[in-house]
């Protein structure tokens, strides 16, 4: 059995037709209001591709005029087109419904819904709470959460000085409060960086400073999770984005917006754009440092130019200190445009014993006192900002690493211990034992512990993907879909990767080959080709 050139030119032009039906169909407002619109495109595609097919299959003949496909083949080709045509009719009937929705509301002069693409909205923030909760979960686990200060910075941005220190959550602070009956009282105050955003004077546009491992995406998952509870009964879409993966300097920050959202979401730009322009999307922009460095200027002008363009935009930024000075200095640029600037602080030596003694951790606080061992990680480092231990994520580090008996004096030596505590095979069945509680079920690499990568192993292809971040300008959150295959170091596996893609090619047009001409002589002649 084949297939004429003809029908498949037919299906590909059919295929072309319901693309472009369905990008029309999209370009509807309503089209945004009803289930099942991201699978449109392809239902309405594979119906218009199926039907030149299923005629010639259902009419071909053979030398005596007798068909070809008969019986249950015939049964399966309508039982095909019938499920896909069932799914577009929903489609259709859910359009149409969602049509009239929007007559009737015009019609009676209803408002708009809280948002533009409602269940769009809804899914994002869904979305966006989940993987906060998930990253803020990784960040703390069961440790115990560390308050991080902050201090206003308003020569960062030529904005607005903040008053006091800023704390990541709620810290009282005592003040006299007189009473009308004569008697005094210790009220209670605080300000957290919630209230910090809200300010009348900051009007969120804020920026997030601090040296490597102070706590600054901590900071901004603390903002975005407040922020998206209060999303519930706002317009407010408050989403983190990395801005290491802004490539492009031509391109601006709103376009790249958008871009992300349609990547990372499969979200129309026609929505997204609208979020824009309505106010309603809340950047909050994490990594300004991660940028490669020749891009890094032109990025600040960028987000410059996306909050002045747009009067009253909301947008958090998160840099380093020390780029972020590095960018001012040598290019004479800031984020003059932001209104507002915090400096998370180091974390002073009682911060440090007091973390630690709600761990419960008082093997850690004892040998702290002791300066030839770990109380060398309280003193002041050459040429650093402040000591090891004054870093919160060194801090949660030496939690985990710390075993009685254990030298620890130096950074090289605390990264050592954590990670042969993390890879040791206890720790790994312990967290395998973990895993069993949890709700959602999560599937192991390898069936056993034992079976798993010695530590040695481990580390060298942890070590050598982490270079290859470093060498890409890979964002924190790593998706395997960004891995190439320039990445491959040895001619091995070079010409291993070239002969599977000439084999996967090969399929490719044999399986066209063999629909034109016969499905063996095509599949050989393709082989031969891709090889």
């Amino acid at each position: 059995m084949s297939v004429s050139g003809q029908t498949v030119l037919l299906m590909l032009l059919a295929g072309v037709a319901g693309q472009v039906t369905a990008y029309l169909l999209n370009g509807l407002p309503p089209i945004q209001e009803f289930p099942g619109k991201n699978g449109l495109s392809l239902r309405m595609t594979a119906l218009f591709m199926l039907v030149p097919l299923l005629v010639s299959l259902l009419t071909d003949t053979d030398e005596q005029g007798v068909l070809v496909i008969v019986g249950q083949a015939r049964i399966v080709c309508w039982i095909g087109v019938g499920g896909v045509a069932a799914a577009l009719l929903y489609d259709v009937i859910q359009l149409v419904k969602s049509l009239r929705k929007a007559k009737i509301r015009e019609s009676h002069g209803e408002p708009e819904p809280l948002s533009y693409a409602p269940q769009t909205r809804k899914d994002l923030l869904a979305e966006a709470q989940r993987q906060v909760r998930l990253r803020l979960k990784y960040a703390y686990g069961d440790q115990a959460l560390i308050n991080l200060v902050m201090e206003s910075q308003e020569d960062k941005v030529s904005g607005a000085e903040i008053d006091g220190d800023v704390f990541l959550v709620p810290q009282p602070k005592q003040q006299i409060e007189s009473l009308k009956d004569g008697r005094i009282r210790l009220a209670e105050s605080e300000q957290t960086i919630l209230q910090t955003f809200d300010d009348d004077d900051i009007a969120g546009q804020l920026l997030i400073l601090g040296a490597p491992g102070s706590g600054k995406t901590t900071a901004l998952l603390t903002l975005a999770e407040s922020l998206l509870v209060r999303a519930e009964d706002s317009v407010e879409i408050p989403y983190i984005f990395e801005l290491s993966t802004w490539q492009d300097k031509r391109q601006d920050i709103a376009n790249w917006l958008m871009a992300q959202l349609k990547f990372e979401h499969n979200i129309d730009e026609a929505v997204s754009r609208r979020w824009i322009v309505d106010g309603h999307l809340l950047p909050l922009l994490d990594g300004l440092d991660e940028v490669e460095a020749a891009r890094q200027a032109e990025c600040v002008e960028k987000i410059n130019e996306f909050v002045t363009g747009k009067l009253g935009q909301k947008v958090v930024v998160c840099c380093r200190t020390k780029e972020y000075d590095q960018i001012a200095e040598s290019d004479g640029v800031r984020l003059n445009a932001l209104n507002g600037a915090l400096r998370l602080q180091p974390l002073e030596k009682a911060q440090v014993r007091e973390y630690f003694e709600k761990m419960g951790r008082a093997d850690v606080l004892q040998n702290l006192q002791d300066e030839a061992g770990l109380g060398a990680l309280l003193q002041p480092r050459e040429d650093e900002e402040g000591a090891l231990l004054s870093i919160p994520l060194f801090l949660q580090i030496l939690a985990i690493a710390y075993e009685p008996g254990k030298q620890i004096t130096t950074k090289a030596e605390l990264l050592d211990a954590y990670i042969v505590r993390r890879l040791s095979e206890a720790q790994r069945s312990k967290d395998r034992q973990l895993a069993k509680k949890k709700p959602v079920e999560i599937k192991w690499a390898y069936g056993k512990t034992a079976k798993e990568p010695d530590v040695e192993t481990t580390t060298r292809y942890l070590s050598w993907l982490a270079r290859k971040l470093n060498e890409n300008s890979i964002p924190n959150v790593f998706l395997i879909e960004q891995m190439q295959p320039k990445w491959l170091d040895t001619t091995a596996g070079k010409r291993q990767y070239r002969l599977i893609l000439g084999l996967i090619w090969g399929l490719i047009v044999g399986l066209i080959l063999g629909l034109i001409g016969g499905l063996i002589g095509g599949l050989i002649g393709g082989l031969i080709l891709g090889l």
